[in-house]
């Protein structure tokens, strides 16, 4: 959790401290036994994942949403697309392409919300991340330029593009299980991604 610290000590209203909360969900959300993957001996083609007028659609359409800790408002970039859209999509193609989210969007803010009446301890809230909206973004472009994309590739039936959902990966992956379960009559294998969203 981030925040300018109050005056004594850090403890909410239900006295647990920002530090407990802290270790809490570092700890149910980080794998002990990961061991991160060799680097790869390839070379990236040198186009585009992402063009200039496709962020700038991307910036202009954007919705009002919350905004991540960075600051950086969802009405800002929109209004500011004719001159962000170039550095933007630059900044999108460079993390695509070495395979690296920027650590200050993987970053949230964490709001709890008390899944109990009186809860005692930080695993009686349920966390609510927001990420900065560049995050999104680039998590939305991910997801319908190459999770749909190879979820439709990959399968050896007529699966209706507008009945995938475009924005959200779990629902993508339960549709694609689905289709396949009552397509093939068969066993079938399942790839799940993981797009973390907050550290």
């Amino acid at each position: 959790m981030h925040g300018r610290p109050a005056a004594g000590d850090q403890v909410n209203c239900y006295g647990l401290s920002a530090q407990q909360l802290n270790h809490h969900y570092a700890t149910i959300s980080t794998d002990a036994h990961y061991r991160a993957p060799p680097l790869k001996h390839t070379a990236v083609n040198g186009e585009d994942f992402i063009t200039e007028e496709a962020l700038f659609y991307m910036l202009d359409h954007l919705r009002p949403t919350a905004t991540g800790l960075d600051g950086v408002p969802a009405w800002l970039l929109r209004l500011s697309a004719p001159v962000f859209a170039a550095p933007i999509a630059h900044l999108f193609n460079k993390s695509l392409a070495a395979g690296i989210v920027p650590t200050q969007w993987k970053t949230a803010i964490i709001s709890l919300i008390p899944k109990v009446a009186n809860p005692q301890q930080p695993s009686d809230f349920r966390p609510i991340s927001v990420t900065p909206v560049l995050s999104r973004m680039l998590e939305r472009l991910v997801v319908r330029r190459h999770i749909r994309l190879s979820c439709i590739h990959h399968l050896d039936y007529a699966l209706p593009t507008s009945m995938l959902p475009a924005q959200q990966p779990p629902l993508l992956l339960l549709y694609c299980i689905l289709f396949a379960a009552c397509s093939m009559k068969t066993y079938i294998s399942c790839l799940c991604f993981g797009f973390f969203q907050s550290i």
